[in-house]
């Protein structure tokens, strides 16, 4: 694994795509056991949010036209991205947040099983798309349907951070749901080799909430 003793990350990753940060605070990247700093990653500002937050919109209406199966074929890569690096990961992990390095080989592989697990349900929403609903009403006939309404922010705790993305943009993303953007970047170490899609620990980063709608 590369060393990531005093590495500088000052850009952003949004839409698909490293670009500089509007931002200008830097935050220390610390191993909590030996308290030394291993990196410096630039804090993103407003305008950063907001660069991320358009690149989500656009995104939105190309993602939701997607089925289950395409859909499904993405998560599948987080997964095998996450399983290619697993070793250095769990190094990362370990080293980034103070704990031991089995726990860490437990949060990485908890990651990668959801990340499949949802795949798994991107390709099943698609046949539960207009089941119908019971109602007691002569000539009515209701059906389900499962949309997205919007872009949301989600936040990752520092400590947990290859565990809650599973939690997090695995199922919104399985959903019809588009991450757009890493907008905030936390004092966590960049997760370095995860993958183009992943390429860091996410303080935010945005996709679009579904909803249940009947008709």
């Amino acid at each position: 694994m590369q060393s990531l003793s005093q590495q500088l990350i000052n850009q952003q990753f949004i839409d698909n795509q490293w670009v500089p940060s509007a931002g200008t605070r830097l935050l220390d990247v610390m191993n909590p056991y030996r308290e030394e700093r291993i990196a410096q990653v630039t804090a993103g500002d407003a305008a950063d949010v907001d660069a991320a937050v358009k690149a989500a919109k656009q995104a939105q209406p190309a993602w939701q036209a997607l089925d289950g199966s395409a859909r499904a074929k993405y998560l599948e890569g987080f997964a095998d991205a996450l399983e290619a690096r697993r070793e250095a990961l769990m190094a990362l992990s370990a080293t980034n947040n103070g704990k031991p390095l089995a726990e860490a080989g437990i949060d990485l592989d908890d990651a990668i099983a959801c990340y499949r697990y949802y795949a798994g349900q991107a390709r099943a929403l698609d046949a539960r798309q207009g089941e119908l609903v019971s109602v007691e009403m002569e000539g009515v006939e209701a059906r389900t349907y499962h949309d997205p309404v919007g872009v949301v922010g989600l936040i990752a705790p520092w400590n947990f951070p290859a565990g809650d993305q599973r939690l997090e943009a695995g199922a919104r993303l399985g959903g019809r749901l588009h991450r757009g953007a890493q907008a905030l970047r936390s004092h966590a170490a960049p997760r370095a080799g995860a993958g183009r899609n992943s390429p860091g620990d996410w303080s935010a980063c945005w996709g679009a909430q579904p909803a249940q709608r009947r008709r």
